[in-house]
């Protein structure tokens, strides 16, 4: 049953299996990860911000129907320049309303500046953001892709709130390695244990409520 505790706000999911995963039963878990964070941030009343990779798109929208919720729950971003790529999912009104297209298709810009475009805009129209997984490698920008959307959305953000789920390894699991020795404070409101569960363990089911229930904590004060 859907509630209001995050009253509308728009949840940034950063996610990507990392390539060492693709293809392993470890891999699979993402799919898991991303309907139980999906269901739960429509259920409390929230939005999805995401970009449209085609193994993510149909999880997402499956989640989107499972719950009760509006065409307007999903805000899905893609390149002009796949358009014509673009999964079947996205022609389903009653989950992808809001589709939002960055580029213009131009050949002569390149896919990387589009990438980072995308990114910033998704940032942009964000309250919080969740990071899991991620390719350490072979990046088309400066920086592996999550770690580019988290300082995107840092310097557009600073006082977040950002999470870091690190039961799928790769680049997220690498900042919150170097966040960890640097004793770096990540912008959320969890405590210790929660960091560490989140950061270490691989429950989903009770890392997912304990994102939602610290964004809508940390949401309401910002209103005090």
């Amino acid at each position: 049953m859907k509630n209001n505790m995050l009253n509308q706000l728009k949840i940034m999911l950063s996610a990507s299996i990392p390539s060492n995963l693709e293809n392993t039963l470890k891999g699979q878990e993402m799919y898991h990860i991303i309907m139980v964070l999906t269901r739960r941030i429509i259920s409390a009343g929230g939005k999805i911000v995401f970009g449209g990779h085609p193994s993510i798109t149909p999880l997402i929208r499956n989640a989107a129907l499972s719950v009760e919720g509006s065409p307007d729950d999903i805000h899905l971003f893609q390149l002009k320049r796949f358009k014509d790529k673009a999964p079947e999912d996205i022609h389903d009104k009653n989950v992808f309303s809001n589709i939002r297209w960055i580029g213009d298709g131009d050949a002569e810009k390149s896919l990387a500046s589009e990438l980072s475009d995308m990114r910033r805009a998704m940032a942009e129209s964000a309250d919080a953001a969740i990071f899991m997984g991620g390719k350490t490698s072979d990046s088309l920008t400066d920086k592996p892709g999550i770690r580019e959307e988290y300082h995107t959305f840092m310097e557009i953000r600073p006082n977040g709130p950002a999470y870091l789920i690190g039961m799928m390894e790769g680049e997220t699991l690498n900042m919150i390695t170097a966040f960890e020795n640097q004793q770096k404070k990540i912008p959320n409101s969890l405590s210790k244990d929660q960091l560490d569960y989140m950061h270490h363990k691989d429950n989903i089911e009770l890392i997912a409520p304990m994102i939602v229930s610290d964004i809508a904590g940390m949401k309401i004060k910002d209103c005090q």
